[in-house]
């Protein structure tokens, strides 16, 4: 709340609940938007994604499949066929 940010949030009857976040964002007055950053190795240019995440993307009170787990050797392999599965 850009107009209140001075606001003390300490007071816990101040915080969100996953009831009143879910209704914000179906209400339009919520957005969740994520921002990755990098840099080309090759070129040293950088790079930019950005999502903007609706309702319909939003799945409260799970979480994510591991995919991301150790080699033999040492490597980091991921699994990408549970890249998006969330428990």
């Amino acid at each position: 709340d850009f107009e209140h940010s001075d606001r003390d949030t300490s007071d816990s009857s101040m915080a969100a609940t996953l009831e009143s976040v879910g209704n914000r964002i179906r209400n339009g007055e919520l957005e969740i938007v994520c921002v990755v950053e990098g840099i080309d190795p090759t070129t040293s240019s950088t790079l930019q994604a950005r999502h903007s995440y609706t309702m319909d993307d939003v799945v409260f009170n799970a979480a994510f499949q591991q995919c991301v787990s150790r080699a033999a050797d040492g490597a980091c392999e991921v699994d990408f066929n549970a890249f998006h599965e969330i428990v």
